[in-house]
């Protein structure tokens, strides 16, 4: 199951959904997750044909993803997740072609290239990287057009026998940010003299700068995301407004029970006078019915005396 977080948790960093970076790594993906690439190659099996040979190397974290896409957010989000801003950082680019590869090829240059950053300090500077060809071959990178290549997007890359270029990588333009070096030194990264070397060379003063005061006076960490306050803010007029509910309610109950005990006052008042009423009107009729009775007898006493 963490496997699965994983690769999409490199695919919300790709996205730039720091909302979604956030619950995925508290669901238990790791903040220090690496994209998987897997290369699968025809290789000549020196009998006319070939066999599927294939590969799996880890390649860029998601730290430095967010970093190279300038995701200022996400960035932050892995950063107070713990992401680790310590060591290399590196990944790798898998070889092309039209024909079945040579056992010898696949055996030695089946990754072509291999892209690596002293830090992903340097990196969010945008110099001070060595791209190594598979003959050991160096260039720094990124070259002068800013451009490198990086692994294709996905939390889990699969390479069928790549033909061009465009099917093995994705062509990048760097986008140094100053606020992501910031971030980076507000939780930890060290300054060397590779990293002071790197911001030399961008043309943007104030990495530099940046570099050289924190030397100084260290950045501090920033305060909880704006969002983060709105969402506590919210939490707490929910609460609020849950307890206002619930007094009402209790209120609405207590009087529900007064009016019912007065109902039951009044149909047990309406079934008494109703019995009363009853009585009464036969009372009534006895008395009549005495009263000329006693009439009655008057005349018959009167009768008798005459």
């Amino acid at each position: 199951m963490s496997g699965n977080l994983n690769a999409q948790l490199i695919e919300a960093v790709e996205a730039g959904s720091d909302a979604d970076v956030k619950r995925l790594i508290e669901e238990g993906a790791s903040r220090d997750t690496r994209k998987k690439v897997t290369l699968r190659a025809k290789v000549d099996d020196g009998r006319g044909g070939f066999d599927w040979k294939e590969d799996t190397v880890e390649c860029e974290t998601a730290l430095l993803l967010a970093v190279l896409h300038a995701r200022v957010k996400v960035v932050r989000v892995l950063l107070e997740k713990g992401a680790s801003v310590a060591g290399e950082v590196e990944w790798k680019v898998g070889n092309s072609g039209n024909r079945s590869w040579t056992a010898q090829e696949w055996q030695r240059d089946r990754w072509r290239w291999t892209y690596r950053f002293p830090s992903v300090l340097a990196a969010a500077i945008g110099h001070g990287g060595k791209l190594t060809f598979w003959d050991g071959t160096k260039y720094d990178i990124p070259g002068s057009d800013g451009k490198l290549h990086i692994s294709l997007r996905g939390g889990v890359v699969a390479l069928n026998h790549p033909t061009t270029w465009q099917e093995r990588s994705s062509g990048f333009f760097v986008q140094p940010d100053v606020a992501i070096v910031r971030l980076l030194l507000a939780y930890g990264a060290r300054v060397t003299n590779t990293e002071l070397e790197a911001a030399r060379k961008n043309a943007n003063p104030e990495f530099l700068r940046s570099l050289k005061s924190h030397s100084r006076n260290p950045i501090p960490r920033p305060g909880p995301l704006e969002l983060e306050l709105a969402a506590t803010a919210l939490a707490a007029q929910s609460r609020e407004f849950a307890y206002l509910v619930t007094t009402v309610e209790m209120k609405v109950q207590s009087k529900e029970a007064r009016n019912q005990a007065v109902s039951l006052q009044l149909s047990t008042f309406a079934t008494n006078y109703s019995y009363f009423h009853g009585r009464s009107a036969a009372l009534a009729k006895r008395l009549v019915s005495l009263q000329n009775r006693n009439a009655a007898l008057t005349r018959i006493l009167a009768g008798s005396s005459s």
